[in-house]
């Protein structure tokens, strides 16, 4: 049996109850003796991705900071939260990060094993979808020639 997800009191109480069927006032003590990992994954436009250990209670803000802050590139108005319920499933929510600097929203406190995900800007994609289909797929010459009077000037 395992006690994952309940607290102590009522780990207790359980156990009580349970031994209660054949002992006459169960005494039980519970002690935990491993901690979950309390630990959170941070990617997308981040400078430094990863899994980021929860020093404590920290928000979507504190995680994004210990992940080296968001790269140039970042949406920060609608960053991920995905975050599995109780029956396993994943949750996704989207946390307008800009507004909190802002003092517009407040922060979203962090689960263990929540994950974050930093979009693309839309710049940023428009410039990607630059890089991608037109630079390294059209060739084409990045100078171009222009005539003043008689002389040619290439630039």
């Amino acid at each position: 049996m395992t006690g994952e997800g309940k607290t102590v009191a009522s780990l207790t109480e359980e156990l009580e109850k349970r031994y209660s069927r054949d002992l006459v006032q169960p005494r039980v003590t519970v002690a935990i003796r491993n901690y979950a990992s309390q630990r959170v994954f941070v990617g997308g436009e981040v400078n430094g991705a990863g899994l980021i250990n929860l020093p404590g209670r920290i928000g979507v803000m504190e995680a994004i900071l210990l992940a080296k802050g968001f790269m140039d590139t970042a949406k920060t108005t609608e960053v991920v939260l995905i975050r599995r319920g109780r029956d396993g499933r994943p949750m996704m929510r989207t946390v307008d990060v800009a507004g909190y600097v802002a003092g517009r929203n407040p922060d979203v406190p962090l689960q263990a094993f929540d994950v974050v995900f930093v979009p693309r800007s839309s710049i940023a994609e428009v410039n990607l979808f630059i890089d991608q289909f037109i630079n390294r797929v059209v060739p084409f010459q990045r100078g171009f020639t222009y005539t003043v009077g008689r002389t040619s000037n290439t630039n």
